[in-house]
């Protein structure tokens, strides 16, 4: 009796295990390339195998979607198997899905096929594919493929908005870009700039770190000082990327003054003198305004002028004066009788003595008239100790005055360290700003690892916006590691005797006053 009542049961669940065994199917899914750089296009195949179950007739694939829900990728084109349909799926214009279907037989076990497609990669990341395949009985595996777009290398530099020329002063707005092998924008760079130039008294950006706000691309200010032909170059000094600017010629800006010559000369009535003219601009660029100016000498003194040769006619002292651009300079010009006219002298030719029997003659000192040498006009200057004495693995800190000895006031004024790793050093504050005939100091705080025990010589450099820069060398020197009690700084010591100093005095007011 107990075997008929298992019987039916035994039939069912055999029947189950059947319906079972015959509606699944597992696939082996690969998506390759699963690697490939930023914003190329690249054929993908989805490779489909089927390893058991019954033949797979559908296979489709979502593409990865940003946090709005559009695609990632931009799916360029799709391709279909023989004996398969390709559909794609879209919004707003661009794929999101595709799918294959056969009427055929399908993948049978062990057989495989490849969906092909191309996509666009996005930016650099790791993006996440859904997949699904289904069989005849409607049975459906879902799973997911991975795939990793690396940052392609930068590759080199472009600059935009460089002028052909321009006049020393003006502000130059210049964009610099980023690019990777595949000729496209760098949009992920993230690298360390510089720049430099031909022009010593040009203002340049500080180094400058791209974020990834910049996608690739910053616009930077320069501006020339110095008249010529000037370059200036944008260098990555880890990737060794180095970019130079086209050439921009630098015109001398306004002038603010304008010097005359000859000055004070003589001549005699009858005759022509020519005068010239150089101006300057406010950077010390001289050049030549001759033809620009307009030429004028007193009323009285009569004579004519052609362009800038003027011919005397009446005896007397007369003033001289150039015109260009409401700058105004003059000199003095004598005419007189019997003043013979300026000619260049004649050259002579140098005559090669006669080569005689060498006499040593004694020798005569010549009594030699010292010069003291002009030194350079000096705008600043540092004053700090000469010698900073300290033990590995301690800390540091000492004062540096910087002195505006000049007659103008010095603006973003930044002090900064050579000779030292960057990462001993704290400099505060960052920048000021340094009037004329005044002082500021700088906070230095060194910290010297316990490993390092070779002395050093520390360079300490001065910059500010207008160009002027001084530095000055101290000494490191590394000693012995305290033993026996804790090291401290040279600073923090003084405190702690001040401190007991006023507690002797305490001690001894309360004995003698307080104290009953």
């Amino acid at each position: 009796m107990g075997l008929m009542k298992l019987l039916p049961i035994t039939l069912l669940a055999l029947v189950l295990a059947a319906t079972l065994v015959r509606a699944a199917h597992v696939p082996e899914v690969l998506l390759n390339p699963s690697e490939w750089t930023a914003n190329t296009e690249k054929d993908l195949y989805l490779s489909v195998k089927n390893s058991k179950g019954e033949n797979i007739v559908k296979v489709e694939i979502m593409v990865p979607e940003a946090s709005d829900g559009k695609p990632i990728y931009n799916i360029i084109a799709i391709a279909k198997p023989s004996g398969w349909k390709a559909e794609e799926w879209t919004k707003e214009g661009q794929t999101y899905k595709m799918v294959w279907r056969t009427d055929g037989v399908g993948i049978g076990v062990g057989e495989t096929v490849e969906f092909g497609f191309t996509a666009l990669s996005p930016e650099s990341g790791e993006y996440e594919w859904s997949w699904k395949t289904t069989d005849v009985n409607d049975g459906e595996f879902p799973g997911e493929s991975t795939t990793r777009v690396s940052a392609a290398p930068i590759s080199y530099f472009n600059i935009f908005g460089v002028p052909e020329k321009t006049k020393a002063g003006n502000l130059l707005r210049i964009t610099v870009k980023a690019y990777a092998e595949d000729d496209t924008v760098k949009t992920d760079y993230s690298g360390i700039v510089s720049f430099t130039s031909t022009d010593p008294r040009a203002i340049l950006p500080s180094d400058y770190i791209f974020t990834s706000l910049d996608k690739g691309s910053r616009e930077f200010l320069v501006t020339y000082k110095t008249i010529g032909d000037q370059t200036f170059t944008v260098t990555d000094w880890t990737s060794k990327i180095t970019k130079q600017s086209i050439i921009t010629n630098v015109e001398p800006g306004s002038a603010i003054s304008i010097t005359i010559s000859p000055e004070g000369s003589e001549v005699s009535p009858g005759s022509s003198i020519t005068f010239e003219a150089e101006g300057k601009d406010k950077f010390d660029n001289k050049f030549d305004v001759t033809g620009m100016t307009t030429w004028g000498i007193d009323s009285e003194a009569g004579g004519s002028w052609d362009k800038n040769v003027y011919t005397t006619e009446k005896e007397g002292i007369w003033t001289v004066t150039g015109i260009y651009n409401s700058v105004v300079d003059g000199t003095t010009l004598n005419v007189k009788s019997g003043v013979p006219p300026v000619t260049p002298p004649e050259e002579e030719e140098e005559e090669v003595p006669e080569e005689v029997p060498e006499e040593v003659p004694e020798e005569e000192e010549e009594e030699v008239i010292p010069v003291e040498p002009t030194a350079p006009l000096e705008e600043m200057n540092i004053e700090c100790e000469d010698i900073v004495t300290m033990a590995p693995g301690s800390n540091e800190t000492f004062i540096v005055t910087l002195n505006n000895v000049g007659t103008t006031d010095l603006t973003d004024v930044s002090l900064s360290t050579m000779g030292i790793p960057s990462e001993w050093i704290t400099i505060y504050p960052f920048k000021i700003t340094l009037e004329a005939g005044t002082s500021r100091d700088f906070l230095i705080v060194l910290s010297v690892p316990e490993n390092e025990t070779e002395s050093r010589k520390i360079d300490l450099i001065a910059t500010s916006t207008e160009g002027i820069t001084t530095s000055r060398n101290i000494d490191l020197n590394l000693g012995a590691p305290p033993t026996g009690f804790v090291g401290i700084s040279k600073n923090l010591l003084n405190l702690g005797i001040v401190i007991i100093a006023v507690a002797a005095l305490v001690l001894i007011a309360w004995e003698l006053w307080f104290r009953k």
